[in-house]
């Protein structure tokens, strides 16, 4: 149990070190905050802190190292001030994972509110920061795809003297200050600085960026943001210039500015050249900062509604965008972007390069994607470990085809966020080999959308517009393409795992028309499976072709899990070979008989050539399933 409380007591200037009347001189002992808990408390042990109204200032490294206040504990931390240090306030996990902390006061400070733990969720409402480099940077570390981040109800200003440029000593100390560093989302957090105080900056991630994350900035004022002077650069929000990955998308709503113009409300970062590296982001560059996305919601803080993109050409393509050459991004008078993630959920998605990944899409849409910073160390040496995770910032209703470096993963998953509310991004994906992908959207399968013709979702006579089913698909076997919707909704996350197959190309020497007017489709899928001796759910019809005659069908084994080995692999598609084997073996011998279908060719993933066979097919057209399932079952076991 550990207890403790002050309350208007605390005083550290340029002389004290230490709480209340202890003094220490800075020769004799270095402090390295004004107030810090020095272990973080046992998992089991929640400290019982309170401290109100009190102020430190002038610390060398930090003001305040304290334990978060609870979502749903009486705040133990309020009203205090920091000022004159590096770092004013740095909270760390206590017991809970969800923050609430409020009413701090911060300035003349390098960071000002810094939190970048193991929270899933981080609220802060009502605090006053001022002529900071830095006023406030929220970022989370933890296992969860839902992360919040809320700033809310604050008072956030660059300079705290008006249009006043010699109110300050120098160019540096008015200079590049900025209102909110964009927060991170990660898989860790940062080492606790007591720990390693040499692991600077602090805001440095940690570990790789999770898939999602909401920010949501409400109900603040920004003031004081202007170039005037010897006082420049200074921005509402600028980017984490160290987030090569990838940076959840804040959203701006029911705010208010005072003395900031256009030219002051946003700042891009590029990546760094050192990143380039065999133990970074490999010969190319990560693109995370290539795909920043910001977006004000009412135009509160830009004048109008609009979405602020980091720099990339091939993203803000559109008259609606302008490019800002001081603030090195464009401001675009439009909502129609989101963000679009997709990954690879392999067992080798760390181990295997699969970028770069080119995207193009509508209207000359043009982006290259990089797999994630490495962020595996054994000790000294990189554990060259790149996770294939990728962000983009995308327009909404927009059709996107994906082209893969390498083989494309067997299972992914996508989802859009901060899109506007069901806007669509259709998705093509041209995988190297044939092969059968189920689609899955909230975990259950999406059945492939069934049309008679070659035509694509695109194209088809229900506008796709209009059907916005997360997960819609339809895959054109013969291309090897799969396309399919991802919609912008929270509950919109799909998910691609492929099935071991086997396409069967039917020949018919009957018009399409006719052979479906006497075997209806439930039918010709029922005795087909009946004669493999499998059910209807591992068949469907892949494609149609009118001016050929050509029927496919694909038989399916069991869904992979992308961890099966090669020897496995072999055998499932043995399996499947000899389901089509014992088709030509029973049509060799006479026993299928009929006419209506010509030949018959198949092919399986991973054997390079089909194998064509010629068979007659009373098969589709016999009443007695019964029989040839026995006959089946019988060469089968045989």
């Amino acid at each position: 149990f550990f207890f403790f409380q002050a309350e208007d007591g605390i005083r550290d200037f340029c002389l004290s070190r230490g709480l209340g009347d202890v003094y220490k001189r800075q020769d004799l002992f270095d402090m390295i905050a004004g107030f810090i808990i020095r272990e973080r408390p046992a998992w089991n042990v929640k400290p019982e802190l309170y401290i109100y109204n009190n102020v430190i200032s002038s610390s060398d490294i930090f003001g305040w190292v304290v334990p978060n206040s609870d979502c749903d504990a009486i705040q133990g931390f309020e009203n205090n001030t920091a000022h004159s240090s590096d770092h004013c306030f740095w909270f760390f996990r206590n017991v809970s994972n969800c923050m609430f902390q409020k009413m701090l006061t911060a300035y003349k400070c390098q960071e000002g509110v810094m939190v970048y733990d193991n929270f899933w969720k981080v609220q802060a409402e009502k605090f006053q920061l001022t002529d900071n480099k830095v006023g406030v940077t929220l970022n989370a570390g933890m296992k969860h795809d839902t992360i919040q981040i809320l700033l809310r109800k604050s008072y956030i200003a660059g300079q705290s003297f008006k249009g006043c440029d010699s109110c300050y000593i120098d160019e540096n100390e008015c200079s590049k200050l900025s209102g909110i560093r964009t927060p991170i989302v990660t898989e860790s957090p940062a080492p606790y600085p007591v720990l390693k105080v040499q692991m600077f900056p602090f805001y440095n991630p940690e570990s790789d960026s999770q898939f999602g994350g909401l920010v949501l900035i409400q109900e603040n004022v920004f003031a004081n943001f202007v170039t005037n002077g010897k006082c420049k650069q200074n921005v509402i929000i600028r980017t984490n210039d160290k987030s090569a990955d990838f940076t959840p998308v804040p959203e701006f709503s029911k705010n208010k500015v005072e003395n900031v113009s256009e030219d002051n409300i946003f700042f891009m970062d590029y990546p760094s050249p050192h990143w380039v590296s065999i133990d970074r982001c490999g010969k190319d560059q990560c693109t995370g900062l290539y795909n920043v996305l910001i977006k004000d919601l009412d135009g509160t803080v830009v004048g109008k509604q609009a979405s602020i993109i980091s720099h990339n050409p091939g993203i803000a393509n559109t008259e609606k965008c302008t490019y800002k050459k001081d603030s090195q991004g464009y401001l675009c008078l439009t909502l129609n972007y989101g963000m679009l993630l997709f990954e690879s959920q392999d067992w080798d998605k760390s181990s295997r390069l699969i970028s770069p990944v080119q995207i193009d899409g509508d209207n000359n849409y043009k982006n290259t994607l990089n797999s994630f910073m490495n962020m595996h160390w054994q000790g000294f040496y990189s554990g060259l470990k790149r996770l294939s995770r990728f962000p983009l910032v995308v327009p909404g209703d927009s059709t996107f085809n994906i082209t893969f470096s390498g083989t494309p993963p067997k299972n992914m998953r996508f989802r859009v966020l901060s899109g506007q509310w069901e806007k669509y991004s259709l998705i093509r994906i041209q995988f190297k080999e044939q092969s059968s992908i189920h689609v899955l959207a909230g975990g259950s399968v999406v059945k492939p959308y069934k049309v008679d013709t070659s035509l694509s979702i695109q194209q088809d006579e229900l506008d796709r517009t209009k059907v916005r089913q997360c997960g819609r698909n339809k895959q054109y076997f013969r291309e090897n393409i799969l396309e399919f919707l991802v919609v912008a909704r929270w509950d919109c996350m799909v998910e691609l795992k492929q099935a071991m197959s086997v396409m069967i190309s039917l020949k018919l020497d009957v018009p399409v028309e006719d052979f479906f007017k006497n075997t209806k489709e439930s039918n010709f899928i029922d005795k087909l499976s009946a004669l493999l001796g499998i059910t209807t759910d591992k068949l469907k019809i892949a494609g149609i072709n009118k001016q050929t005659n050509m029927i496919d069908v694909v038989v399916e084994s069991k869904e992979l899990t992308g961890n099966e080995d090669a020897s496995q692999l072999k055998a499932m598609e043995t399996e499947l070979r000899n389901k089509i084997n014992t088709i030509v073996g029973l049509s060799q011998t006479g026993q299928l008989g009929g006419s209506s279908i010509k030949s018959v060719s198949s092919t399986a993933s991973g054997y390079d050539q089909p194998l064509v066979y010629t068979i007659s097919a009373s098969m589709f057209e016999s009443n007695d399933v019964e029989q040839i399932s026995d006959k089946y079952t019988q060469t089968n076991q045989n």
